[in-house]
């Protein structure tokens, strides 16, 4: 449902590219699990990704990190797909 609403995904990268301040690709698990939850409140409400982020995007160095670049890829694909269905 929230790979539908692609005005948000535009706004989501950006508020993400804001926090990483060095430009490396990672930000913190809450981090982006806030920003989540200002674009989903709804669809979010009552759940946590903590565990999807960690387990699919986690840094190996630093559990903490998460690789938002990768993320990005992923569900960018995902959008498109459903596009195409």
């Amino acid at each position: 449902m929230a790979l539908n609403k692609k005005a948000n995904w535009g706004g989501i990268w950006k508020s993400i590219k804001k926090i990483d301040k060095d430009s490396n690709g990672y930000v913190t698990l809450d981090e982006l699990d806030e920003i989540f939850r200002e674009w989903f409140p709804v669809e979010l409400d009552g759940k946590t990704l903590h565990r999807f982020f960690r387990y699919n995007y986690g840094s190996v160095q630093n559990r903490n990190l998460i690789n938002y670049k990768q993320l990005k890829i992923d569900l960018n694909s995902k959008i498109i797909a459903n596009d195409k269905d």
